[in-house]
């Protein structure tokens, strides 16, 4: 089953509930950001609302690169690094994650190393464009899809072209 929020209908943090699969989903979006000088912009966060990033997924975007970050009990579990969107051009990115099992895929392309090493955080909410309370992202989110499962590389990759 697929489930799609609705970007500007949602007040932030979204609290997560039954449509939430705290042991494999996947994410698919649309953005486009505006600056990346100085800051982490996250297109996404599922986060536990402590803003300490303790317990953390989210896609970001470093210097135009896509990365999915996973953080479990405030150690880095994964950061998977995918293509380079520039600044200001929206980009299409996907990613999914399970138990030792992180990839991504932007602009069709999937990223060449997975991580195959990862235990998950425990999230209890959704942040989108902004990392947390104080960590906004300039730019655009256009869409946003949730899948409560982990969807295979060639769904990543069909997604994002």
């Amino acid at each position: 089953m697929l489930k799609c929020l609705s970007y500007p209908s949602i007040q932030y943090p979204v609290t997560l509930s039954s449509e939430f699969s705290a042991t494999s989903g996947t994410i698919v979006l649309e953005c486009e950001i505006l600056d990346t000088v100085g800051i982490t912009p996250a297109m996404f966060a599922f986060h536990d609302n402590t803003v300490t990033g303790a317990e953390e997924m989210l896609m970001y975007g470093n210097s135009g690169a896509r990365r999915f970050f996973v953080r479990d009990g405030a150690v880095t579990q994964g950061n998977v690094l995918g293509a380079v969107v520039t600044d200001g051009v929206v980009g299409k990115s996907s990613c999914t994650y399970a138990v030792n099992d992180l990839h991504v895929a932007v602009n069709g392309v999937l990223a060449n190393t997975p991580d195959t090493v990862a235990t998950l955080p425990t999230v209890t909410h959704l942040d989108l464009m902004r990392q947390d309370a104080s960590q906004t992202t300039f730019g655009h989110l256009a869409f946003f899809k949730y899948t409560p499962v982990r969807q295979t590389d060639n769904y990543l990759t069909s997604q994002t072209n």
